[in-house]
């Protein structure tokens, strides 16, 4: 058989394994998408559960002080403690909510501030703003490396990417090897 007949089959064959390829790789790329947008949604439900919890806390905290101001003064309004009851639902709702949410060996140190916001340590209104500012700032730091990792993609998607600039690089290093010396020779 003469190496002439073999180029089309050759030539198939390539084509199919390039195809077959790209299949791959863009079922890789869709799935990861995928998960980026998944990660992007817990995002801004861990961001709307923390936002919740520090508003009902705020309120529950003014309840609280409204109530011994009033307690003070002789007056006792059952309204207050209603009011209060459902701050204190909601509360434990978005607790529940964002511990539901984060991994125990990934954040340690946002679980732990969680759980001194539903421990109520302290009872000053002082101790509970310093308690909501170190849950915020977890918050924060959290949702900054989540964005990153959204940011940067999937690891396949990173891998794709530097596979895809090196592969391109070599093809038109090999291209300009192995044809610049024939186009510099033909003009």
């Amino acid at each position: 058989m003469e190496l002439s007949l073999s180029y089309p089959a050759v030539g198939a064959i390539c084509a199919a394994l390039i195809a077959g390829l790209i299949s791959f790789v863009v079922t890789v790329l869709a799935k990861d998408q995928k998960v980026s947008e998944f990660r992007q949604a817990w995002i801004d439900a861990v961001r709307n559960d923390a936002a919740e919890l520090v508003s009902h806390l705020a309120i529950s905290a003014l309840t609280l002080k409204g109530q011994r101001i009033l307690a003070q003064q002789g007056k006792v309004i059952t309204d207050v403690e209603v009011a209060g009851y459902k701050e204190f639902v909601a509360v434990k709702g978005c607790v529940l909510r964002i511990r539901l949410r984060l991994n125990p060996s990934e954040h340690k140190s946002l679980l732990s501030a969680l759980q001194k916001l539903d421990l109520g340590e302290g009872g000053t209104i002082e101790h509970a703003e310093a308690v909501l500012n170190e849950f915020t700032a977890e918050v924060q730091k959290v949702l900054k490396s989540e964005w990153e990792r959204v940011k940067k993609g999937e690891r396949s998607i990173r891998f794709v990417r530097w596979a895809s600039l090196v592969t391109f690089a070599s093809v038109m290093a090999f291209s300009i090897y192995r044809f610049w010396p024939i186009l510099v020779s033909s003009a």
